[in-house]
């Protein structure tokens, strides 16, 4: 029975991987294709489609570092995130909204990292304007698979954020349980019948029953 829900479970990831990686490559290729020439404004200067080729990491991070470590960081992560997501999806709390985080993370980092062993780049054409915002002008050019990998971050650490709480709480509760069970008043600690072994021990011994009147007549 385990291992049915096991199957499923990653049958049902492994299809929304895939279609995640193969959404992020089609958007990359429409856009390598469209905006080759042109920059589309969609909401004024605020939001453009703008064709850029990104060697780096997310948001063009990592941009002149040295090939091989580039390289080495760019595969260890994806592969890391993927064997992360698989022990996770095995274990019994993995909860629905960490499964999916993992999934958009693990989806994100793989369509990053098609682009860069088949094409030695990563095409990304999002762009914002931040008008000063945080130091930026514009924010850093991205893509749909780095909207998946930020998505799958915050989901994954709200994930953690409410695993600690839920903890602090049960540990809170059984804490207070043992402090009251500790504090109980002897009458909550009696024994059957509502007397304590301490009571019962001290009590008199009742007295033999009284012969029957009767019998005591006829004599």
């Amino acid at each position: 029975m385990k291992n049915q829900i096991l199957k499923k479970r990653f049958l049902k990831a492994g299809i929304m991987i895939v279609l995640l990686v193969a959404a992020d490559q089609i958007t990359k290729i429409v856009a390598d294709i469209v905006l080759a020439e042109k920059t589309i404004s969609v909401i004024g200067d605020f939001f453009q489609l703008d064709l850029a080729y990104n060697p780096g990491f997310g948001f063009s991070m990592g941009t002149g570092w040295p090939q091989w470590l580039s390289m080495a960081i760019k595969i260890l992560i994806p592969l890391s995130a993927a064997l992360f997501t698989f022990f996770r999806l095995k274990a019994s709390d993995c909860t629905r909204l960490e499964a999916l985080s993992l999934i958009l993370l693990t989806a994100g980092a793989f369509g990053n990292l098609i682009d860069r062993l088949f094409r030695g780049y990563v095409i990304d054409f999002l762009l914002f304007k931040m008008y000063g915002l945080f130091g930026f002008q514009y924010w850093p050019t991205f893509n749909v698979a780095d909207i998946l990998v930020v998505s799958g971050t915050i989901g994954f650490a709200i994930t953690q954020l409410l695993a600690a709480v839920r903890e602090h709480e049960a540990e809170k509760r059984k804490s207070e349980a043992g402090h009251a069970g500790e504090g109980e008043p002897p009458e909550a600690q009696a024994g059957e019948g509502g007397v304590s072994e301490t009571e019962e021990a001290s009590a008199p011994e009742a007295p033999e029953t009284a012969p029957d009147i009767a019998e005591e007549g006829e004599r």
